[in-house]
């Protein structure tokens, strides 16, 4: 797979992980499994891109499909979850144990800065959320150092960040998206030459 299917993946990665989806997205999301489905003829996102679609067939129509993710992602990624809950930060898996707003966190700050970009979520919200990890992955242009930096940051924490949304993923939707994402930053680690 291109380059250019990596970015688009990584946005739509981003637009999951933002917030919960509303009806609009959620059809858009059916319509991207599907579509990724024939961009990932790599068996290492096959698996993450099968379990969400097995998710996406086992909810019902209508609101109540977006009413049941949205209380999934919420108890998954919120906190609202107790000790059931997939922190979506780099900084609370890097290190192991970490907490927020930590080391990485303000690498990713600096980062958007450079980048000429910053956080509007509010004055609390920490930068390095998966969701945005994922959105700049979709900007940078391959071969750019930058983006080598941040894939073997991903690819250092979202093998943790997979396996807590494994573990409390009740919709299993999410859990796959967090299995494309770690194998997609693995694939492009693995893509990415010695500097």
């Amino acid at each position: 797979m291109d380059r250019q299917n990596h970015r688009a993946i990584w946005r739509w990665l981003s637009g999951i992980f933002a917030a919960p989806l509303d009806a609009e997205a959620l059809a858009a999301c059916r319509a991207n499994v599907r579509f990724a489905a024939e961009l990932s003829q790599d068996p290492a996102l096959v698996d993450g891109r099968r379990m969400m679609q097995g998710a996406l067939d086992a909810l019902p129509d209508g609101a109540e499909a977006t009413r049941i993710l949205e209380r999934s992602y919420f108890l998954l990624f919120s906190g609202a979850g107790g000790p059931a809950t997939a922190a979506p930060y780099e900084s609370v898996f890097t290190p192991r144990g970490g907490r927020l707003f930590g080391e990485s966190e303000a690498r990713m700050r600096t980062l958007l800065r450079h980048l000429g970009l910053h956080v509007a979520a509010g004055p609390g919200e920490p930068a390095d959320h998966v969701a945005i990890e994922c959105a700049v992955m979709a900007e940078l242009p391959a071969g750019a150092p930058l983006r080598a930096d941040l894939t073997r940051h991903l690819d250092g924490w979202l093998p943790d960040f997979r396996d807590a949304c494994g573990e409390f993923d009740a919709s299993r939707f999410y859990a796959g998206a967090a299995m494309i994402a770690a194998a997609l930053a693995r694939q492009e680690l693995a893509d990415t030459p010695l500097q």
